[in-house]
């Protein structure tokens, strides 16, 4: 199908995380067509959700820059079964979802995540 995919996983990884994940790859590869982002779910219960919100805005607005082409895409941060800073299933559940409504929300505002229109 003429398709190219690079699977960047990192077991335990966090946003923070992400940056260099991010410089690595674009210094042996030329930005991606599209980039699915699949983040956050490790940092949930060691940061409000409120910060992570900020964080995982920043780091979007950060790679915009970096990759004007890209196209970005959220995958939602998943139930679990179990959290790593909480046994609280249900603090950990609310957190997860105002995350991702919070993320989806900023991609729905901002159009500039996508890249320009020829």
């Amino acid at each position: 199908m003429g398709v190219n995919i690079w699977w960047q996983g990192k077991c335990g990884g966090k946003v923070l995380d992400m940056k260099q994940q991010i410089r690595t790859m674009l210094k042996y590869e030329d930005p991606p067509t599209i980039l699915v982002l699949h983040i956050g779910g490790n940092d949930i219960g060691e940061k409000s959700s409120k910060t992570l919100c900020e964080l995982i805005r920043k780091q979007f607005s950060w790679m915009r820059q970096l990759m004007l082409d890209t196209v970005f895409v959220w995958s939602q941060i998943i139930p679990r079964s179990s959290w790593r800073y909480s046994d609280n299933i249900n603090a950990m559940e609310k957190c997860r979802m105002r995350v991702n409504t919070s993320i989806a929300s900023f991609f729905n505002q901002n159009r500039w995540l996508l890249p320009p229109l020829p």
